[in-house]
């Protein structure tokens, strides 16, 4: 259960509070500068914020981002790195550390994931060659394959700021 207690981060989000229990679909919607991914962004573990986010009952300012990374995935609104890999080094950059030993379920989620993004036909194809759409399919990839089951029985929640944007 996800649960926000008092939020507020000075101007820019005012205090708010809500839950999300497990299994439960949230959408967070309002007019631009509202502070939607303001929200999105304190309550992944990204920004500092007045208040109180706790995940199972943790509170979320308490973890680093990389204990954070084993339960929750954050996509932001947009972003291409300033390297330029291939899309598979950048899909393989997602994948937990515990799961890399996992061959056969990792090629597994790999390749269920990439065929029901439809990307992949894009593997070898470098992050900076594809459109604005095809990105965003690959990132929603990535962050799919960090909290997959079967890769990760740790994860909670999938935080997904604009998904459809491009």
């Amino acid at each position: 259960m996800l649960r926000v207690n008092s939020l507020n981060i000075g101007s820019r989000l005012l205090p708010l509070s809500f839950t999300c229990e497990a299994g439960e679909i949230l959408h967070i919607i309002g007019p631009n500068g509202s502070g939607k991914s303001t929200l999105l962004t304190a309550i992944s573990g990204l920004l500092q914020y007045d208040g109180h986010v706790t995940l199972d009952g943790a509170e979320i300012a308490e973890h680093s981002e990389e204990s954070l990374a084993q339960y929750r995935a954050f996509l932001s609104q947009s972003g291409r790195p300033a390297f330029n890999i291939d899309v598979f080094q950048f899909l393989s950059l997602s994948i937990p550390a515990s799961a890399r030993l996992k061959t056969e379920e990792m090629n597994s989620a790999v390749a269920e994931l990439t065929q029901l993004l439809d990307v992949d036909d894009k593997l070898l194809r470098p992050i900076h060659h594809l459109s604005g759409g095809e990105w965003q399919r690959v990132r929603l990839c990535a962050i799919c394959l960090q909290i997959w089951p079967s890769l990760n029985p740790y994860a909670k929640v999938l935080m997904l700021d604009e998904p459809l944007r491009h």
